[in-house]
């Protein structure tokens, strides 16, 4: 006789061992995916470690360079250079109005020690990593009385004729020079990748007088064209302006 209650009980325990396998492969299977996951956590977040790097490196090779600069005044009689700021004076035509000196640096004043002016300069200069790409321009910027305005961007010495009639503007090398020695503006014809633009001089021009009473002066510091817009404006972020003011009017 056939016993329906024994193979009952058969059916059901083959389905239990059935249902603990399926479990089992569903939990190895979850498993496998947690670890497939954290692998792809771990590869992602060692790329992007590795772009982070890459991207510090970039970013510290561009900082590369001389990263300060400000005008000063030389105090030749006590050696003595002090921080420009603004600097007020009558303006004569044909008179020399002011000269400043630009440094790699943002003291309030220092003294030259005994230093001539290239051994002076250059102690800071040359403080920079990658200080020998480094070179200065200027930024001039005026109002006639008429209203226009002057603005002109100084990389050579020619540049300075734009505005020549209004103001006389003379450019210097004092670091390629032989130091002790008389040597005069620098000319277009002289300048080479080594030329620095050391220092600058104002003179009134013949048309001072149709001057506004007040001159912006823009020492910078570029390594690049790439320091540069379209249009030749500077766009970097290392520069100092000073302001000169005409007690004549």
């Amino acid at each position: 006789m056939y016993n329906f209650s024994k193979s009952k009980k058969i059916l059901f325990a083959i389905m239990a061992v059935s249902s603990l396998t399926f479990a089992a492969c569903s939990q190895k299977n979850s498993s496998d995916e947690n670890v497939t996951s954290n692998q792809a956590q771990t590869e992602y977040e060692s790329k992007s470690s590795g772009t982070q790097a890459v991207q510090q490196e970039t970013t510290k090779e561009q900082i590369k360079g001389v990263n300060k600069i400000a005008l000063y005044i030389d105090h030749k009689d006590t050696g003595i250079h002090e921080l420009a700021d603004t600097y007020s004076s009558a303006w004569v035509k044909g008179k020399d109005i002011i000269s400043f000196d630009a440094f790699g640096c943002d003291e309030k004043t220092f003294s030259s020690n005994g230093m001539n002016f290239k051994k002076l300069w250059e102690s800071y200069w040359t403080q920079y990593e990658g200080y020998e790409n480094s070179k200065i321009g200027y930024i001039v910027s005026f109002k006639l009385k008429s209203g226009e305005e002057i603005n002109t961007t100084i990389k050579n010495p020619d540049d300075v004729f734009v505005y020549r009639n209004y103001l006389e503007n003379y450019l210097y090398d004092d670091i390629n020079q032989v130091q002790g020695e008389w040597y005069s503006h620098l000319l277009q014809s002289e300048v080479t990748d080594k030329t620095r633009m050391t220092s600058i001089k104002f003179t009134a021009g013949q048309d001072i007088d149709k001057v506004g009473d007040t001159i912006k002066l823009t020492a910078f510091v570029y390594n690049s064209d790439g320091d540069f817009d379209a249009s030749g404006n500077y766009k970097g972020n290392v520069s100092y302006t000073v302001t000169i003011k005409n007690t004549a009017q």
